[in-house]
């Protein structure tokens, strides 16, 4: 294993954590955040691949980085099927190039870059920050009605995937106790962030936190053999959503509006056509009518679908049927999987899944040698799955932005926090 730690001396240093911290509140600043280490990633990655490809079957990280990049490779090239067929545009895949990007430089970090533990603290407390921006932007949204950087569906999801790295950070033994409480102070950032954001289809990930209280309830119990981990758990978790509802009643009010007014437009949606009641001109409503009609439509074309261009006629055309500004809107069928099919058949969905199928065979990888590691990378994958039934955030440039931010970020805690070799920060 060489140190590669002098790729980042203190200006490349401290302007990746700077803009790490500044990410949730400016899309461009995580922008540039992102290119810079997918770029220092990529110059690695093309000076020392034959090295590197040679020798990641010795190195477990290495090896699950090759994996991910393999998926997302296929997925690429899915892609490229039948964007070529269809003669879609490129410029509108920034998703699935952004994805490539940020693997081949995920394969590069892992393989060649030890951070210190000077470092290490530096980009946990960086993400702390990152976390508390989040949530300031959240609270200024709810309070002030102010917009979220980006859509903030989009947004709230790159938040969660945030957290599930801090997650991983606060619960390893190795880091010291500072760091520990600072990341797990940011995963509570970020979730208050995303409670308060009013993204819906973020809150589908708050399973993975009661998989992940119920996983580490079990392992406690397990080790010691004693049940008063779990009466404690079992008490403290209504005494907390509690305290927060008194302290900051959005947090709680907000979630339960939000989906009371969800349930209220799904009924509305799927109610008889010649009920009074129906109505499809809503967010819910709209979802609902869209993959209904997109689904006929796949059946009709499964192999390789009608093209960008065709899906966004289907969506105009289906607006004016149902009388629904709403729909006539939009531009996608808010579904990551309904939008694929649609657009390039199975080849599309095919796509679509090899990006979600790729972080869980490389978090079943890690689940021993890494298992802190493997339950983030569940995390994220559970995020993106769930998430993409109701939007199809691949349409968005944050997304992917984050989501790659979200990776890179968590191969760096880990290459450094198990290789621990003790070099300089100024070396």
């Amino acid at each position: 294993m060489v140190n590669e730690s002098k790729l980042f001396q203190s200006f490349w240093w401290w302007l990746l954590l700077g803009l790490l911290a500044c990410a949730p509140g400016s899309t461009k600043l995580a922008g540039a955040g992102w290119l810079v280490l997918a770029l220092v990633g990529l110059y690695r990655f093309a000076r020392f691949f034959p090295i590197w490809w040679t020798q990641r079957a010795a190195d477990p990280l290495t090896r699950a980085a090759s994996v991910w990049l393999a998926f997302v490779l296929a997925a690429f090239l899915f892609k490229a099927i039948g964007v070529t067929y269809w003669d879609d545009p490129w410029k509108t895949r920034h998703f699935d190039l952004r994805m490539l990007l940020s693997a081949v430089a995920i394969f590069a970090l892992a393989s060649r870059v030890t951070l210190t533990r000077e470092k290490l603290f530096g980009l946990g407390v960086a993400m702390a920050l990152a976390a508390a921006v989040g949530m300031s932007v959240s609270y200024l949204h709810v309070n002030f009605d102010m917009d979220t950087p980006s859509n903030r569906i989009n947004w709230a999801g790159g938040q969660v995937m945030l957290s599930w790295v801090l997650l991983s950070v606060a619960l390893d033994k190795d880091n010291s106790r500072l760091l520990r409480r600072l990341a797990l102070a940011g995963f509570a950032c970020f979730w208050l962030a995303v409670l308060m954001s009013g993204a819906r289809s973020a809150y589908l990930s708050i399973p993975w936190v009661g998989v992940v209280i119920l996983v580490l309830t079990l392992t406690r119990v397990e080790r010691e053999r004693r049940w008063k981990w779990v009466a404690s758990v079992v008490l403290g978790i209504p005494l907390l959503v509690a305290a927060v509802a008194t302290v900051a009643p959005s947090v709680v009010e907000v979630p339960a509006g939000r989906i009371e007014i969800a349930v209220e437009e799904a009924r509305a949606a799927l109610a008889d056509k010649d009920d009074p009641a129906r109505n499809v001109d809503t967010p819910v409503g709209a979802r609902i009518y869209m993959w209904q009609k997109g689904m006929e439509k796949f059946m009709q074309s499964p192999w390789i679908g009608y093209g960008r261009e065709q899906r966004i006629a289907f969506i105009k055309a289906w607006g004016e049927e149902s009388d629904a500004h709403i729909i006539s809107d939009q531009f996608h069928l808010h579904s990551e999987y309904i939008n694929g099919m649609v657009d390039h058949g199975l080849v599309g969905l095919a796509s679509t899944v090899a990006y979600m199928a790729g972080l869980v065979v490389v978090a079943f990888m890690l689940r021993r040698t890494h298992p802190l590691m493997a339950l983030a990378l569940a995390g994220i994958a559970f995020t993106h799955i769930t998430m993409s039934v109701t939007n199809a955030n691949s349409q968005t440039n944050n997304y992917s932005v984050i989501f790659g931010w979200s990776l890179m970020t968590l191969f760096l805690f880990r290459s450094g926090a198990l290789r621990r070799e003790p070099v300089a920060a100024s070396q």
